[in-house]
């Protein structure tokens, strides 16, 4: 007999999207899903997604994330400061 898992769907919470020309383009996700707020990082250069990591808060979530972003940004050798812009988003499970 299969055991079959319904993995928890993406709730409401934050997206951001960070774009340097043709060297970096990355989709910033910290969303709150059954098991708690996650962090998620698209990295549209290369085509997918970095593995989720889990905070305690959503807000923490989206520290990890631009954390990261601004690694991979300042990796580039840009001097100006990397401007970030969440937006909210809605659930994603359907009902």
């Amino acid at each position: 007999m299969a055991i079959t898992v319904q993995l928890p769907k993406d709730g409401s919470g934050f997206e951001a999207e960070v774009r340097v020309g043709d060297d970096l383009h990355l989709v910033l996700r910290a969303v709150n899903t059954a098991v708690g707020p996650v962090m998620n990082i698209y990295d549209a250069k290369i085509g997918r997604w970095r593995l989720p990591e889990y905070a305690r808060s959503i807000d923490e979530a989206k520290e990890a994330a631009e954390k990261i972003a601004r690694h991979k940004y300042n990796r580039l050798k840009n001097k100006e400061p990397l401007a970030i812009d969440w937006e909210e988003i809605e659930s994603s499970a359907s009902a």
